[in-house]
């Protein structure tokens, strides 16, 4: 699970849901389901890069 963007994504739609006048329990429902859907993709967190740390220079790290 990637929660990067979950917190963004949160804000966003409540922020929308507000400008929309949409009921509060409402608009933090839809805002925490889409916050939900946000983790189920890859953030920005370098998947699949190996690191061969005897390799690696001693500051890279």
């Amino acid at each position: 699970m990637d929660t990067l963007g979950a917190g963004d994504t949160f804000i966003a739609r409540v922020l929308v849901g507000l400008l929309e006048g949409e009921a509060p329990q409402s608009l933090l429902q839809a805002a925490a389901d889409a916050a939900a859907h946000t983790c189920t993709y890859l953030g920005a967190v370098g998947y699949g890069v190996p690191i061969d740390v005897a390799k690696a220079p001693n500051n890279s790290i």
